[in-house]
Order: C-alpha cells, then sequence, then structure tokens
C-alpha cells in the first residue's frame, strides 16, 4: 500500500531496476519507469542499481512485463538497457544467500 515518510507519499509497490550506467540520474530514471504507471519514489546507487516505488500494484506488473530489457536513453545521448525484477524477489534471494552461508563463527566451530 500507500504510505508517508516524512510527508512524501511512498509505496509497497516496489521494484529493483539493474543494468544502469553510473552515471544515470533519479530524474531519467523515474521518466524511463513512468510510462507503466504514477511513480511515487525512484532512486540510484551508482554502482548500477535503482529502485522504483509505483502508486499501484498495476504499474509494478505493468513494468514487470513490459520494461524488462528495455532501453533507457540518457540526455547525454548514451543508453542502457534496464533490467526489472520484483524488490520481494530480491529481498527474498538475499535472504536465502544469508542463509546459506555459514556465518564465519560457525565455520570455525565446524572444523575444530
Amino acid at each position: 500500500g500507500i504510505y508517508r515518510v516524512r510527508g512524501r507519499p511512498r509505496s509497497d509497490f516496489r521494484i529493483r531496476v539493474g543494468g544502469l550506467v553510473p552515471s544515470v540520474s533519479w530524474q531519467e530514471l523515474k521518466d524511463h519507469m513512468k510510462q507503466c504507471g504514477e511513480v511515487l519514489h525512484t532512486d540510484v546507487d551508482g554502482r548500477g542499481y535503482g529502485s522504483v516505488e509505483y502508486a499501484s500494484r498495476q504499474g509494478t506488473e505493468s513494468a514487470l512485463n513490459t520494461l524488462n530489457n528495455s532501453v533507457l536513453r540518457m540526455q547525454q545521448g548514451r543508453a542502457c538497457v534496464v533490467q526489472v525484477v520484483l524488490q520481494a524477489i530480491v529481498d527474498e534471494q538475499m535472504r536465502k544467500q544469508q542463509h546459506a552461508a555459514p556465518h564465519p563463527m560457525q565455520q570455525q566451530q565446524q572444523q575444530q
């Protein structure tokens, strides 16, 4: 659903975007992603990833279905092909990786 953080609307309808060039701005990402619905928030990390929050589930589903492997064109004339995945899937993969890799202390105990 939609909620407020510091007076600004935020959403649980979140996707993760990969394949970004480091110079892409959050505004350029937002402009690209808004073709699928109202975008409440975008963020880029400068390392090739970003996140997008839509106002509705329909916007999220539309982005997943239509913008994966799409070309994002930037103001400087550069372009990149973006990969779109549901943020919940990324979170689940991170949890699995954390549970699959034994903690360093557990590794030491197993070796003794």
